[in-house]
């Protein structure tokens, strides 16, 4: 009876110390991975594997290529520390994961974009993720590039729940966190909490925070922003997953112009936005309240229609009104931007207008009305009006040029 039970006992060990050596030695590492390897998903290349399988595990040189996806991803280096004893508990428990330099790159393609349902994920266990940080990101798809600086996560999961502790984005110029929950089932129901920060070229910094709750059906936004202005935005995100749309109401309860630039004209006051559209248009409908140091105080109401897909905007309704001179101008059109001002096809209507407004005005007119067509560079107008100035007799003009 001893020497079978001794046999016995020398397989346990036996089995115990290649356990052992496989999971906590380089050797061991280094005996494994080329019979692991094959079993690796396809397109999946790792140069270089040091440290032991049980952690820490520190990965060179990895890089990912999927054709049906066009895509191409590509790490530096990779190291993992884990705890394979949460394995016994239906655990996986990431202590420690820093990814350093990841290039992210999407091809494009020929063929027609076509949406995919959103897949549901069901874990099959409980997963924890305590330390994630991924240094100098970059993110290529089509002409665009995208930087970041870093990203942190922290969080967990437990079956189709995810729960984020930590979730934060650092790029040169922004910097964002999040946490909150998401169900990773059905419509991604999601109970999220933001703040963000923006640094702008002309260096005032401007910050957010606020809550995203809803579905991919349609979800609620909620942000109050400060900095040189002060606002707070509610929208409304609908079919996020296909076909986003959205409907919003802005209001903005002070600005200073100064605030974001010293050498733009200084425009202090407040302003409301409702705006609504999709991916290929929007629309905008809104009042602003302002003062300025040289026409004082003024009124503007706007209605205008932003086609994307165009790049246009057709000005539907645009009204300035000047509480001190009693001047009104209203004008409608078309206008095409670019870098250089674009072209416009505009009319005008206005009353009592005088230019300038200090001083010896050479234009004054009570009533009257143009055209502006062109661009910048190359324009056509028209003008009809009553008397051009006050010391002109009683007549009426008309110029074209």
């Amino acid at each position: 009876m001893k020497r079978p039970a001794i046999l016995l006992s020398l397989i346990v060990l036996l089995i115990l110390f290649l356990f052992l050596w496989l999971g906590f030695t380089q050797s061991g590492l280094q005996w494994i991975y080329p019979k692991l390897s094959s079993h690796l998903p396809q397109g999946l290349t790792i140069h270089k594997v040091d440290g032991r399988l049980f952690g820490p595990l520190y990965l060179q040189d990895i890089s990912f290529s999927s054709a049906s996806d066009n895509l191409d991803v590509q790490a530096d280096k990779v190291a993992i520390d884990w705890n394979p004893l949460a394995l016994l508990f239906a655990q996986l428990d990431i202590q420690s994961l820093q990814l350093d330099t990841l290039k992210i790159t999407r091809h494009p393609t020929n063929s027609q974009a076509q949406s995919e349902a959103v897949p549901d994920f069901k874990l099959p266990f409980q997963s924890r993720l305590r330390n994630i940080q991924i240094t100098r990101i970059s993110v290529i798809e089509n002409e665009s590039h995208y930087a970041f600086d870093k990203i942190e996560v922290q969080a967990d999961t437990v079956f189709n729940q995810l729960s984020i502790r930590r979730l934060k984005l650092i790029a040169p110029a922004y910097e964002v966190s999040i946490n909150g929950d998401i169900e990773l089932t059905d419509d991604f129901r999601h109970r999220l909490q933001a703040a963000w920060k923006l640094q702008l070229p002309s260096k005032p910094l401007i910050q957010g925070k606020g809550r995203l709750q809803g579905s991919l059906i349609s979800t609620q936004l909620t942000q109050q922003v400060d900095g040189p202005f002060e606002l707070n935005i509610k929208a409304t995100l609908n079919n996020i997953a296909d076909n986003i749309n959205w409907t919003s109401e802005v209001k903005v309860k002070s600005f200073d112009s100064t605030r974001l630039d010293p050498q733009w004209p200084d425009f202090r006051g407040q302003a409301s936005l409702q705006l609504s559209g999709d991916i290929k248009q929007q629309k905008v409908i809104g009042q602003l309240q302002a003062e300025n140091s040289q026409t004082g105080g003024f009124s503007a109401q706007y209605d205008f229609i932003a086609d994307i897909a165009d790049q246009s905007i057709n000005i539907k309704q645009l009204t300035l009104a000047s509480k001190k001179t009693s001047t009104v101008v209203n004008g409608n059109g078309l206008w095409k931007p670019d870098q250089s001002g674009g072209r416009f096809d505009l009319a005008l209507s206005w009353q009592n207008l005088k230019w300038p407004q200090k001083g010896q005005a050479w234009f004054a007119s009570e009533h009257g009305s143009g055209t502006l067509v062109g661009s910048l560079e190359n324009y056509q107008f028209s003008v009809e009006t009553d008397r051009p100035w006050i010391e002109a007799p009683p007549s009426h003009w008309q110029a074209r040029g």
